[in-house]
């Protein structure tokens, strides 16, 4: 068991928590200031429903670390599945609007997306939220204009408007 070195006071503590964003780090520092203030760890344990690992964790990094290092360190996640030329044919492919004979489509969906990702890239995404990640990640916004009919007369809807009486 690790001694906990008094970097802080516990009112010092208390503001650090109340100023933290992220609720995991508060709490963790409150940990801290619970220890500080003299409570054993089986009732820091107890209080906040953690292992005595996570809270010895937590002491470990706030005697190295300070506040600082109780906060979350960064997380890399998965790599992109399409790679640097990948990305740039996949931007373009989905920035020219789908070509209604070949993809019988008439704007993009998340689904719609997918498909192309599998089909033409062989890159699997399993959710709608990692293909709505990675559109995001090349720059692309999915807000879309309403879609109008391909067969749809501009004249006659002109003239439509000009001759129907006011609401």
């Amino acid at each position: 068991m690790h001694k906990l070195l008094k970097q802080h006071t516990v009112e010092d503590l208390n503001a650090a928590a109340r100023k933290a964003k992220n609720g995991r780090v508060a709490t963790r520092i409150l940990m801290i200031r619970d220890i500080a203030s003299g409570m054993s760890r089986g009732n820091v344990c107890a209080q906040y429903g953690a292992s005595t690992a996570t809270v010895s964790l937590c002491v470990r990094r706030y005697n190295a670390g300070g506040l600082s290092g109780l906060e979350d360190k960064p997380r890399t996640g998965a790599r992109c599945k399409l790679h640097t030329e990948q990305q740039a044919a996949f931007r373009e492919r989905v920035l020219k609007q789908p070509d209604i004979e070949k993809d019988a489509l008439v704007r993009w969906r998340l689904c719609d997306v997918q498909k192309v990702l599998a089909e033409e890239f062989q890159a699997l995404y399993r959710s709608e939220q990692g293909v709505s990640r990675l559109l995001k990640s090349l720059g692309i916004v999915r807000l879309t204009t309403r879609p109008s009919h391909p067969k749809k007369n501009a004249q006659e809807t002109e003239d439509f408007k000009k001759n129907s009486p006011a609401c």
